[in-house]
């Protein structure tokens, strides 16, 4: 299996650091592994990528749902005439039931005292 490694002069570009203190720092924040290869100090690029992506990914759960990955796929492909395409949820609100009179309120009442007293029998 071979994993792809960044090295420290990659991670500069990737987060726009220049000091390798910053860098070090963004590793341990992220629990982002930093790890020795002889002399060089390097992150397996795909602990690198679940983390700098992972705002990205939320958002796009948040709008597409379980089709999320689709549009990962189709972001990564540069494929943005397929986005546009691609459905996204309908944003449904609900409203919380408020009864407009008391026969609701005295029902559920009555539900309750008998779910109640079933749990004790």
């Amino acid at each position: 299996m071979n994993m792809n490694k960044l090295y420290m002069e990659e991670l500069y570009i990737a987060l726009g650091y220049t000091d390798e203190r910053a860098v070090k720092s963004w590793c341990l924040k992220n629990n982002v592994l930093l790890q020795k290869d002889g002399k060089a100090r390097f992150v397996f690029e795909s602990a690198f990528k679940e983390v700098s992506e992972r705002p990205f990914i939320e958002k796009l759960k948040s709008e597409f749902g379980n089709d999320w990955q689709a549009a990962y796929n189709l972001y990564a492909s540069g494929n943005i005439p397929a986005l546009t395409t691609l459905q996204r949820l309908p944003d449904v609100k609900y409203k919380t039931y408020i009864p407009k009179n008391g026969i609701a309120d005295t029902y559920k009442k009555q539900f309750d005292e008998y779910a109640k007293s079933k749990k004790a029998a």
